[in-house]
């Protein structure tokens, strides 16, 4: 998604994405800067969204595709709870219990 190479060069895309699905990389979101109308549409396409924040800096020229894995809507543990809220998660594996 950083490149879209046609041609002969478009075999990088998927030596790329094939990097990008290794474990290390779980959850890393995707940052990309269309510069053409048919750039703009493959991001739209691949569901990327328009305008990337990161901490206070806003660039609305980037699109980023959220790698992020959503909470579940069930799981409703909330970290910054406030002392008498409860606060509620679900383990979905033996290293969710080790936390």
């Amino acid at each position: 998604m950083w490149a879209f190479m046609p041609g002969p060069a478009g075999g990088g895309d998927g030596l790329f994405m094939e990097e990008m699905a290794a474990p290390q990389y779980a959850g890393v979101n995707l940052y990309s800067r269309p510069n053409t109308e048919a750039g703009r549409r493959f991001n739209q396409a691949l569901g990327a969204m328009p305008g990337a924040k990161i901490g206070a800096v806003e660039a609305p020229h980037l699109w980023v595709f959220f790698r992020t894995p959503a909470r579940p809507l069930y799981d409703s543990y909330s970290p910054d709870a406030a002392p008498g809220e409860i606060g509620v998660t679900v383990a979905r594996s033996f290293n969710d219990l080790a936390a």
